[in-house]
C-alpha cells in the first residue's frame, strides 16, 4: 500500500514522517529530499539558471532559499520551476516505489508537502492529511523560518488552501497541541503495524 503523507506549511508533516518512521516498519519517500537531488543534475541546474538567472547559484549549487523567495512571491515564475522540475521528481518517485514493492516493502509513505498540487495524490491508494489550526500554523511557520507574519501568511496562501485538502483526504491528523498529543493521534488513525 501507497500512502501519500502532506499537509500545510508548518502543519508538523515532517514530524509525523519521522514519528512513523521511528515507531511502524515503513519506508518513507522524503519528497524535499528527492528534490534536491533532482536539482543537482547538471541539466535541471541549467534551466533554472537559463530562466531564473545566476544569482540562484551559490558555491556550485541552487541557493534553495533564494529560489524559494523568487517563486513565492510570482506564480507565474512558481509555475516556471515545477515545469522545468516536477518531472523529473515525479519519475524519480515512482522509480523508488517501484524498487521498494520489488524488494516486498508492504507499506510505502510518500512524503509530499504539494502531494494534490502536483497531481500525485491519484497515484496512491491513500491521503494522510497533517493539519492544524491556521492561528498555530502562523505561528509555527514565523517561528521557523524567523519572518513576519504577513509573510507568514503570504507563503501559506501560496498553496492550496488546507480546508480544500482536508475535504480531499482519506485520513486526517490533527496536530494541533503537543507532541504526546500527536503519536495518540498517529496510532488512532494510521492502523499499521508497530515494528
Amino acid at each position: 500500500m501507497v500512502l501519500g503523507l502532506t499537509g500545510g506549511i508548518a502543519t508538523g508533516k515532517s514530524t509525523v514522517a519521522k514519528i512513523i518512521q521511528r515507531n511502524y516498519n515503513v519506508k518513507i519517500i522524503d519528497v524535499d529530499e528527492v528534490s534536491k537531488k533532482i536539482m543537482k543534475q547538471k541539466s535541471i541546474l541549467n534551466k533554472l539558471i537559463n530562466s531564473f538567472g545566476k544569482n540562484i547559484i551559490e558555491n556550485g549549487e541552487l541557493d534553495r532559499k533564494k529560489m524559494r523567495e523568487i517563486v513565492f512571491n510570482d506564480d507565474q515564475k512558481r509555475e516556471n520551476l515545477n515545469r522545468i522540475t516536477h518531472t523529473a521528481i515525479l519519475e524519480e518517485i515512482d522509480r523508488i516505489i517501484e524498487e521498494y514493492k520489488k524488494v516486498g516493502n508492504e507499506i510505502i509513505i510518500v512524503d509530499m508537502p504539494l502531494l494534490f498540487e502536483a497531481g500525485y495524490a491519484k497515484k496512491v491508494d491513500k491521503v494522510v492529511l497533517v493539519y492544524c489550526e491556521i492561528e498555530i500554523e502562523i505561528l509555527r511557520l514565523m517561528k521557523r523560518e524567523g519572518i513576519s507574519k504577513e509573510n507568514a501568511l503570504k507563503m501559506i496562501k501560496a498553496q492550496m488552501n488546507l480546508e480544500e485538502k482536508k475535504k480531499l483526504s482519506d485520513v486526517i491528523i490533527y496536530n494541533n497541541k503537543n507532541l504526546e498529543e500527536l503519536e495518540e493521534e498517529i496510532v488512532k488513525k494510521i492502523n499499521i503495524t508497530k515494528k
